[in-house]
């Protein structure tokens, strides 16, 4: 199984953000000191498994449903689709790990978005983690592979 750097995290989640909702964003030692109320976890099975968590705030997801739809950030659209970006974003950052992970050979199969209010941004045996700048908005991204005696059974 390959690796994922902090470093290589922050890169795809960066590309994914810029390449679909047009957020800048860049890599930085710690989320900005507020709550990161939302939380999304998407979970991959095939050679290996584990799950992908995005940890924000309702701000950002208010900023990132506004560029997914293409609406001002104060239309009414915008904020009753927040819970549908957060999935979609866990769904391609999930997605652009499980390509990395996997190379041109990418067995995996990746389930559902789950949505959560509360997570700890930093899960224990995460892989990898790394914290973003989204145009002031702080997202932070952890990676973790199952326990390798799970992905033996």
């Amino acid at each position: 199984m390959n690796t994922i750097s902090n470093e290589r995290l922050a890169e795809l989640a960066a590309a994914v953000l810029d390449r679909t909702a047009f957020i800048s964003a860049e890599a930085v030692e710690d989320a900005a000191p507020v709550p990161l109320d939302r939380v999304a976890r998407i979970a991959y099975t095939g050679p290996h498994h584990g799950h992908v968590t995005l940890h924000t705030t309702h701000g950002f997801l208010a900023v990132l449903a506004a560029n997914l739809l293409g609406v001002d950030q104060d239309d009414a659209n915008a904020g009753a689709y927040v819970d549908d970006a957060l999935g979609e974003l866990a769904n391609m950052i999930g997605g652009s790990v499980l390509a990395d992970l996997g190379g041109e050979s990418c067995a995996f199969a990746i389930g559902l978005p789950e949505l959560m209010s509360t997570g700890t941004p930093t899960p224990e045996g995460a892989a990898g983690v790394c914290c973003l700048d989204c145009e002031g908005h702080p997202l932070v991204v952890a990676w973790r592979p199952a326990p390798a005696a799970a992905n033996a059974a």
